[in-house]
């Protein structure tokens, strides 16, 4: 959908951001298939347009490197393309003004009806393979499954308005953030400032959609679930009247079910012992439910690692999954890349990254759900960072590594590069001055060390990983050493360039 160069410039940030050092000219433009020329161009360009105020790309010594402002990082880069691209600006026009003609879009865009086509058509095109929508014309809106429709539109806002930006003008934030948390605290649901955020959006989305005559598919809502929260609505009176003062229909059971159409289905429970209850009554809870904890419970004795909060993560990844088309972050908008917690998880972790992602898709496959990538990741990211203390229960397992510090300096200097460097990795990394006794690198080679660190250039050794640093270690000695670690720890894996790259490059998915 985007233009060739546009998409030419997220790759040539994409590749700097990743890589937090300088990347040699020669890489960079073989990375992207571009001569060292047009690379040039592309790289002024960058700073004259997307990295105004948020980054600049430096040239020096035949390498570029990313440098951030402060305060800057890859968020303000995202809403950056958001803004300078019409293709999404399109369908942002559209949703809050639907119905529209083409004509009336070119307009407003100060474009010619047939070039305003053309986008529309390179839009339908990823749209329809990527979401399973359609951009129709004349009047301007999205044909599709009103579920997908008002996802998509959920994730988009989600990914351009980050943080307290605002973008339904017709709908007050602050009457929708304590509607919100009335909710929330009328089913004990704890408040969180990114939980409150996401149903902000979903609900604005939901309401827009529903004031523009568009409802959700008939479903078997929690009759229940939906008549307690509109009877605390109506008791509360004023809280009932903000939110009827927002929609065009009157405020009943069937518009509260459409509005929270996620959270109003059966089979999601906002307690574990709901969802106990719910697994002897429901057939699709109870496989669920086993599934779930199964997998937990398999993984644990796999890995020897506790789970002192079991109930937690098996309540959220069935919730999860009956989220498949409501909850924001399940699928990208934007940009197709990897969650970097999930980069985190799989280089400390690869084995039981491995057998998690696994258990997930079998589990998904067991349950009659497509077993998508997106969604298969965005279960991996929910069942880490609901297993409480796992990170630190399976680094302690594994234990330090070994590491040596040589300094050319003198041995004070060796004693401090390695007090500094503890300040970093002492839970890590067990890092040993080397003594005089060392002067080869035939005995560096049979020291009891997986990593060398030196702050001077040295050749390779077999079976070890070398780290030059400088006289006084900096943020580029600090990510060589993580990867370092990463290489030794959990099972000695190492992720070589290429490798890393290969990932990259199938992480890229739609061009949207």
């Amino acid at each position: 959908m985007l233009p060739t160069w546009f998409v030419r410039h997220k790759d040539i940030i994409r590749y700097l951001a990743a890589r937090f050092k300088p990347v040699p000219v020669e890489e960079l433009a073989s990375e992207v298939n571009i001569s060292e020329r047009v690379l040039r161009e592309d790289i002024h360009s960058i700073n004259q347009s997307i990295g105004t105020g948020i980054f600049q790309i430096e040239h020096k010594d035949r390498c570029f490197e990313l440098v951030f402002f402060p305060g800057m990082n890859l968020d303000h880069i995202f809403r950056r393309y958001f803004e300078l691209s019409m293709e999404h600006s399109m369908l942002e026009h559209i949703f809050f003004n639907e119905g529209i003609s083409v004509d009336e879009l070119a307009d407003y865009f100060h474009t010619s009806t047939s070039t305003t086509y053309r986008r529309i058509h390179a839009i339908d095109s990823i749209l329809s393979l990527d979401f399973d929508l359609r951009f129709s014309t004349n009047p301007c809106c999205l044909e599709g499954e009103e579920e997908r429709i008002r996802h998509f539109y959920a994730q988009y806002m989600s990914e351009k308005y980050k943080g307290v930006s605002w973008p339904f003008e017709d709908i007050d934030e602050g009457t929708l953030t304590e509607i919100v948390i009335f909710v929330m605290e009328t089913f004990n649901e704890p408040l969180d400032f990114s939980v409150i955020r996401n149903i902000k959006l979903l609900m604005s989305v939901s309401i827009m959609r529903l004031n523009q005559n568009h409802s959700v598919a008939p479903f078997d809502y929690d009759k229940d679930k939906v008549s307690y929260l509109l009877g605390a609505l109506k008791k509360d009176g004023e809280m009932y009247q903000k939110l009827d003062g927002i929609l065009i229909r009157s405020l009943d059971e069937v518009v509260l079910s459409d509005i929270f159409y996620g959270y109003a289905q059966k089979n999601v429970h906002f307690t574990y012992s709901g969802l106990l209850s719910a697994s002897f009554t429901s057939e699709a809870v109870n496989r669920s439910y086993l599934s779930f904890s199964h997998l937990v419970e398999q993984l644990s004795l796999e890995f020897s690692i506790p789970v002192h909060n079991r109930e937690h993560i098996i309540m959220n990844l069935h919730n999860t999954v009956h989220f498949e088309k409501f909850e924001i972050y399940a699928e990208s908008v934007f940009f197709k890349s990897v969650n970097p917690i999930l980069e985190v998880a799989e280089a400390h972790m690869p084995h039981f990254y491995s057998a998690a992602k696994e258990g997930l898709m079998h589990v998904l496959s067991e349950l009659s759900y497509d077993v998508k990538r997106d969604f298969v990741n965005h279960l991996l990211y929910t069942l880490i960072i609901h297993w409480k203390g796992l990170p630190q229960f399976y680094l302690r397992k594994q234990g330090q590594i070994k590491a040596l510090l040589i300094s050319n300096l003198d041995i004070y200097h060796a004693r401090i590069s390695k007090e500094l460097l503890d300040i970093e990795f002492g839970s890590q990394l067990d890092i040993e001055v080397c003594n005089g006794a060392i002067t080869s690198l035939d005995q560096l080679g049979e020291y009891d060390a997986q990593v060398v660190i030196a702050n001077f250039p040295m050749d390779p050794i077999e079976n070890k990983i070398v780290v030059s640093i400088n006289t006084v270690p900096n943020r580029y000695d600090i990510k060589q050493l993580r990867e370092a670690i990463s290489a030794y720890s959990v099972f000695s894996r190492w992720k070589s360039r290429e490798e890393y790259r290969l990932i990259e490059k199938n992480s890229v998915g739609s061009q949207l």
